[in-house]
């Protein structure tokens, strides 16, 4: 996420949500930047992601997304045994996302 608090990424955060649950892909691990209250800010919002979402000052930067024109960026990366698979991120959340981008990247059909 962008920040806990961006309706964009709590928008992509639901669909994935949906995607977990139609067996699309598997069950989204949620990093937001910040501390503990940020995570929990963003679980009581999203309750199927409970225990999912972690607060971390510095994973956006070592997943490579970093703030550009004064905005954070944000991504989505489909991991398998720790080896991105997949990754898209950008610096106004629209483009951080793209469904079917992502389930093709979980069955293997995109890298």
């Amino acid at each position: 996420m962008r920040t806990a608090t961006c309706p964009v990424c709590h928008q992509h955060l639901r669909h994935l949500t949906r995607m977990a649950a139609a067996g699309e892909i598997g069950v989204p691990l949620v990093i937001v930047p910040g501390d503990a209250s940020e995570a929990a800010s963003v679980e009581r919002r999203h309750p199927a992601l409970a225990g999912r979402i972690v607060a971390s000052e510095t994973a956006h930067a070592a997943l490579g997304l970093f703030v550009r024109m004064g905005l954070q960026q944000s991504g989505t990366y489909v991991v398998d045994g720790g080896r991105v698979l997949y990754a898209r991120y950008a610096t106004v959340p629209l483009g951080s996302f793209d469904s079917a981008e992502t389930v093709a990247a979980v069955r293997g059909e995109r890298s």
